[in-house]
């Protein structure tokens, strides 16, 4: 029989490094392409023969909309939505503590079992099967690695260094100073037995918000393993993180049938429904119009464009809009522009 396991995907932040669009809706549910980013993690979790329950968690704030996503999604009725109280960034737990009382609703539920936590902001290639295997041999916590192309990049980062056995050796969070560019990704597999480490770290005081610093704590008290990948790894927490993103997992179009499209298309670009482009516009490559956009004499390059969303007499490159906007005569480069925002330079 396979030892069931829960996956934890965590959706909580509130992404202020993308403000404004995601100050009113939550960053993992953004599209890249046909996929949201959260998507990408549940895809790979979804048929692993261990998953038992897939379990996300977010906060008060967006519950509408995981709701009215989870309705929708091929995974909705795979999943069990836990919502933290925090309604805004000053409210939050930090995601130490916010897993802690993800853990807490579980027990209650449903008891606990040996758990993968990822973060629903990383948009990776891992094969988790291969994850699972090295967990079932070590018997011991697992957290995910890769090699990024600089020690300066590695700053950003947790950085780890191994023994021959892939045991971790020395876990930074953030140094300034870097030894290595072999990184930590929020990709963590933790069995129960450990699960009580959690509210031991919190007792004496450590980081409540950085996963990082728990595993740098844990490392002291335990022996955990690295699981090294190669392929992409993207943590989406900025504009430029999106379309790095969005620009490498993005290969195929896919234009919905009750779009209306008469203008210029540069593939690869994803056409929701019932979008309209005229014949003075150009559209792509790497461009999301999600569902009602209207697109009147604009170029549109590289960017998301979110629901009924009006754009006329446009250039846009590199620019992220959100919901039910209007942008008319206006050229705008490197930028992110609220729900609702009007921009009219007539």
């Amino acid at each position: 029989m396979v030892a069931r396991m829960y996956s934890l995907v965590l959706a909580g932040g509130f992404a202020t490094r993308l403000w404004p669009i995601t100050k009113d809706y939550p960053k993992p549910l953004l599209r890249l392409g046909k996929k949201r980013i959260i998507e990408f993690a549940l895809e790979g979790i979804a048929n692993m023969k261990r998953i038992h329950t897939i379990f996300i968690s977010s906060n008060a704030a967006f519950r509408d909309a995981f709701k009215t996503w989870m309705e929708t999604s091929e995974y909705g009725k795979k999943i069990k939505l836990i919502l933290e109280p925090s309604m805004m960034e000053e409210e939050k737990l930090g995601a130490i503590r916010g897993i802690q009382y993800d853990i807490e609703q579980i027990s209650k539920d449903f008891g606990i079992e040996d758990l993968l936590i990822l973060a629903g902001d990383n948009v990776f290639s891992l094969d988790l099967e291969k994850m699972v295997e090295m967990y079932e041999k070590k018997k011991a916590p697992i957290v995910a690695v890769r090699h990024i192309d600089s020690l300066e990049e590695a700053k950003r980062f947790a950085v780890v260094e191994t023994d021959e056995e892939d045991r971790i050796i020395d876990f930074k969070e953030k140094p300034k100073k870097p030894r290595t560019n072999l990184v930590a990704t929020a990709i963590y597999m933790l069995p129960k037995d450990c699960v009580k480490y959690i509210s031991i770290y919190l007792a004496e005081g450590g980081n409540p918000d950085a996963p990082g610093f728990f595993f740098e704590w844990l490392t002291k008290k335990l022996d955990v393993y690295a699981y090294k990948f190669s392929g992409y790894w993207f943590d989406i927490g900025t504009q430029r993180g999106y379309f790095e993103a969005l620009t490498t997992t993005m290969r195929d179009t896919y234009i919905s049938k009750t779009a209306n499209i008469e203008g210029e298309i540069i593939h690869p670009v994803y056409i929701g429904e019932n979008v309209r482009v005229d014949d003075k516009s150009r559209v792509g490559p790497w461009v999301v119009l999600e569902n009602g956009a209207e697109v009147y004499a604009s170029q549109i390059e590289k960017s998301l464009v979110m629901e009924n969303t009006i754009i006329k007499g446009a250039k846009l490159t590199n620019v992220m809009v959100g919901k039910k906007a209007k942008i008319n005569n206006i050229e705008i480069e490197n930028s992110i522009l609220a729900s609702y925002t009007k921009i009219n330079l007539e």
